[in-house]
């Protein structure tokens, strides 16, 4: 069977456990039932992360704007195991990731026991 690059791209569907605070925002951010990653997210930014490589470099670039949409475009986010599981990222895969990303000078972060406190850095291209 031949499949479309969008088929190869397409992440699988993970049930994400929701915490209290989150359970709110998860809910007022679905269209009939769906999540989405809110924007807006600049083109440089996200381009400069699709370039990066890396196995789920991009990955890991998504669920952080998807958790900065979740608390209103924050660009300080705490991405969280069940956030990396959502876009189909192993811990050891995501740690990688985040240095890719705070190399290129997309993000900072530091790690807080099993959290990783984000923050995106917006700068012209």
């Amino acid at each position: 069977m031949t499949y479309s690059l969008v088929d190869q791209l397409r992440l699988p569907d993970v049930t994400v456990p929701k915490t209290d605070n989150v359970d709110k925002m998860i809910d007022t951010d679905t269209i009939e039932g769906d999540w989405f990653i809110r924007g807006p997210i600049l083109g440089s930014w996200i381009g400069k992360a699709a370039h990066l490589g890396g196995g789920h470099t991009f990955h890991v670039a998504l669920a952080i704007h998807y958790v900065s949409g979740l608390h209103r475009n924050s660009r300080k986010v705490t991405l969280e195991r069940f956030h990396l599981d959502r876009f189909g990222v192993k811990k050891d895969s995501a740690r990688r990731a985040l240095d890719r990303l705070r190399e290129a000078g997309l993000i900072e972060y530091t790690k807080v026991g099993q959290k990783y406190k984000v923050t995106v850095i917006l700068q012209k291209s």
